[in-house]
């Protein structure tokens, strides 16, 4: 999955820049947590963000998704899919901010409640609590079962998280993380987790190591032994990447006296930086070797939208990789996603049988852009579609056929107020722009810059330059297109567009 930088990236592209020396406001964007599981762990490496709900570009929404309704087609026993009518709606604050979501059945009657999300920021738009509520139809009220709680530092760098969850009529805290920071830097150098148990008692503690591009380069994990107070080393993970800032190895370690080899996987990309192939291999310690466990291939149309994921595993019997399963999306010439296909590899007989499939219809003259969206929609739709969905179909494999079990329909309306939050976003002049050889940029008075990064439409990173050489910046070794000029500071990172001619 791409990350959530693209729908800023394409949000800031939407228009032409027609002005020679245009003034720009800067926009901080929406980060994919460096915590993520999976293949794309560290796909997006800013930590200025991390675990926050924000929408701090806000003043480019002009519509909000107002509700999803899901609607019951097939009926099964399956309970992985479950039958019930659903209905979500959600409430904002001006900015764009999803304040409550609520999720309600029906019964066959009336709609009834099932559970709610409450949610709370701080003047700078950073999720500060969630509060999920469940509804006791016996009791006929709400019962609240878990709550996550953030802290913020006057700089808005993210100090802590505690999450709550139900203990009998009451929310008890369970678990808590702390970040700590040097000096001014937006990258925490170590966190702590600590368990409740009537008191915080320490768990694990994770040191991080950052290059001055802002790349996660290691952590260290250590467990900490009550019984002998100490922190004892546990694991090992460090990430390797190329001068495009793209994510190209990681390499896993366990702690057994020495640091001993794991796991590691290794990231391959094409001309246009787009990642194409992830390969996963484990330690043989006997033999002192790695080992292929498993890979993913990934395919791109010409515009940058993936077309299909398809992984492999291993075969020791056939020394080859073994297709598993594969996703495949088809878009329409607008850059909407129009179906998304989940397959199955039959080894036995050679054939690709589909399990699962979704079919989108868009809204025309509606941008998906423009939309606040609940953070886990946003996520989901991000770098998918160029026009708000308007209708999603899920079909399910029946003995050979695709039989429609669910339908959803997403409703929307106008936001309203559209301003932005009240931390003062800085100015940058870019002139020329468009340019052809050579740009420079004009900054707001006490605005330090610490590192510079260009990335293309694709969301890759493919140039870095001298933070202290901002009046000469340049651009003959790009292609033409719309590019994004990324302004890495001490308090968080700052975007802004040009054209290269």
């Amino acid at each position: 999955m791409k990350p959530l930088i693209l729908p800023l990236v394409f949000c800031l592209f939407s228009g032409l820049i027609t002005a020679q020396n245009e003034r720009i406001s800067l926009m901080k964007p929406v980060h994919k947590s460096v915590k993520s599981s999976g293949i794309d762990r560290v796909d997006q490496r800013s930590f200025s963000d991390q675990y926050a709900k924000q929408n701090s570009w806000t003043d480019a929404k002009t519509h909000k998704l107002d509700s999803v309704y899901t609607e019951t087609i097939y009926e099964t026993d399956d309970p992985i899919f479950e039958t019930t009518t659903e209905r979500e709606i959600y409430e904002y604050d001006s900015y764009g901010n999803v304040l409550k979501e609520m999720h309600h059945f029906w019964n066959g009657e009336e709609w009834r409640p099932r559970l709610e999300y409450i949610l709370t920021y701080n003047s700078a738009g950073w999720n500060l609590s969630e509060l999920i509520r469940d509804w006791d139809e016996n009791e006929e009220k709400w019962v609240e079962t878990a709550k996550t709680e953030r802290t913020y530092d006057g700089d808005n760098r993210l100090i802590s998280i505690v999450e709550y969850e139900e203990d009998g009529d009451v929310l008890e805290p369970y678990c808590r993380t702390e970040y700590f920071y040097e000096n001014e830097s937006i990258y925490p150098v170590y966190e702590i987790d600590y368990d409740w148990s009537g008191s915080w008692d320490e768990n694990s503690k994770t040191e991080s190591t950052w290059d001055d591009k802002g790349n996660l380069k290691e952590e260290v994990r250590y467990d900490f032994q009550r019984d002998e107070r100490t922190w004892i080393k546990d694991a090992k993970w460090v990430y390797e990447y190329d001068d495009s800032g793209n994510w190209i190895r990681e390499t896993d370690y366990d702690w057994y006296d020495e640091w001993i080899f794991n796991w590691k996987c290794e990231n391959s990309y094409d001309s246009n930086n787009q990642r194409i192939q992830y390969n996963s291999f484990g330690w043989n310690d006997e033999d002192s070797i790695w080992y292929n466990s498993y890979q993913y291939l990934y395919a791109f149309n010409e515009n940058g939208n993936m077309t299909s994921m398809l992984s492999a595993h291993w075969s020791d019997e056939s020394e080859q990789f073994v297709p598993y399963d594969k996703n495949e999306y088809v878009y329409d010439s607008n850059y909407n996603m129009l179906s998304h296909s989940y397959s199955e590899y039959e080894k036995s007989t050679g054939i690709w049988s589909v399990r699962l499939k979704s079919e989108y219809e868009s809204a025309a003259g509606l941008s998906f852009l423009n939309i606040a969206l609940p953070f886990e929609t946003e996520f989901e739709f991000s770098g998918k579609f160029e026009s708000a969905p308007q209708t999603e179909t899920n079909y399910i494999d029946e003995e050979g056929n695709l039989v429609p079990y669910t339908k959803l329909n997403y409703y929307y309306s106008e936001l309203g107020s559209t301003g932005i939050h009240s931390v003062n976003e800085p100015d940058v002049i870019v002139c020329p722009n468009p340019a052809s050889d050579i740009i420079r940029l004009i900054l707001p008075e006490d605005f330090h810059v610490v590192a510079v990064r260009i990335m293309d439409l694709h969301g890759q990173y493919v140039k870095s330059h001298n933070p202290e050489i901002l009046n000469r910046i340049d651009l003959s070794d790009l292609e033409a297109g719309y590019y994004l000029i990324e302004l890495i500071t001490n308090e968080a990172n700052y975007f802004c567009k040009f054209i290269k001619e």
